[in-house]
């Protein structure tokens, strides 16, 4: 017999490219869990966690957390997560520590495994010229184009028109031009299974345009931005010294951190050799065209499998 499964999402979500892909994730992922013989209902939560907090334990079963925000606020990211622990219901995903640390790209730098190199703060020792600007918790891309990365002279106007334009904490860092790699991880019975690392490839990009992954690369799938920068999976026949580094990386992070449920991380490879984490995405994106679950195909799960993996492994 199955399980009884809430789904929970954003019920104030706006038309954004990024929220109407998290409408579609909600379908597939309920899709999913109804093939794999689970009671399935789907649970609109709003920045006031009302209709969580007056749904019973045993209405909500276990909670399939894809919130990634309430009421179209990022910061509100963890308020689910934390709900549920203080009840004692088990949910899918990362727990509410790291979600409220590790979504903070300034706090995530304060507690990485020894060993772990993210790009060098502006005002830190080694910072290069060219740095690209970031928003302090909001994930999803959201105001990173290519205009993000600017001569150091330049920094201070970009953080206010950044801070203007769509409010909160944003900071500098150096930017590395190389290769950039996403590796993801899901739990397993013996630590994590890591998934096939991915390559973002730049190569169409035209001449001068700085190597960003950005808003409209990631979400507007008809744009020219979406169709120049393609992912694949790095053949680890072609180069398995890279490979392996990159699986080490990621496995090595993953039990550093102390995670649990799903994350992918984001790497970039300087062309000096040097490897760089630029970002943590918990509970990344489960649709079925998004990189995660192209990843989890490439390491041989198909859409279900993942799907009970990750609900095997709520807590």
């Amino acid at each position: 017999m199955g399980e009884r499964v809430t789904i929970l999402f954003d019920a104030l979500s706006s038309e954004s490219p990024d929220e109407a892909d998290n409408a579609r994730q909600v379908a597939e992922v309920s899709a999913a869990l109804a093939r794999l013989g689970h009671e399935v209902r789907a649970l609109g939560v709003g920045p006031d966690l009302a209709a969580l907090a007056l749904a019973s334990a045993r209405d909500i079963g276990i909670a399939f957390n894809l919130i990634e925000g309430l009421g179209g606020c990022f910061y509100l990211y963890t308020a689910a997560a934390q709900h549920l622990e203080w009840r004692a219901v088990p949910f899918t995903g990362a727990g509410g520590d790291h979600l409220l640390t590790l979504s903070n790209k300034l706090l995530l730098r304060r507690i990485l495994p020894e060993g772990v190199r993210m790009p060098p703060l502006i005002d830190e020792a080694g910072a290069g010229e060219r740095v690209i600007v970031k928003s302090v918790r909001e994930h999803s891309s959201l105001g990173i184009d290519a205009s993000s990365v600017v001569p150091r002279s330049k920094v201070e106007a970009l953080i206010a028109d950044r801070c203007a334009r769509h409010g909160g904490d944003w900071f500098a860092e150096e930017y590395i031009p190389g290769r950039e790699f996403t590796v993801a991880g899901i739990a397993g019975d013996v630590g994590p299974t890591v998934f096939p690392p991915s390559e973002i490839l730049f190569d169409a990009v035209p001449a001068g345009v700085a190597h960003v992954l950005d808003y409209t690369s990631k979400w507007a799938k008809d744009s020219a931005d979406y169709k120049r920068t393609p992912r694949r999976a790095l053949d680890a026949r072609a180069e398995p010294t890279l490979y392996a580094r990159l699986v080490e990386e990621g496995r090595s992070l993953w039990q550093g951190l102390g995670l649990r449920g799903y994350a992918r991380f984001d790497y970039r490879l300087a062309k000096t050799g040097e490897l760089y984490l630029i970002d943590v995405n918990l509970n990344p994106c489960l649709s079925a065209d998004a990189g995660f679950m192209a990843s989890a195909k490439d390491g041989g799960l198909g859409c279900d499998e993942v799907i009970a993996a990750i609900l095997e492994a709520a807590g």
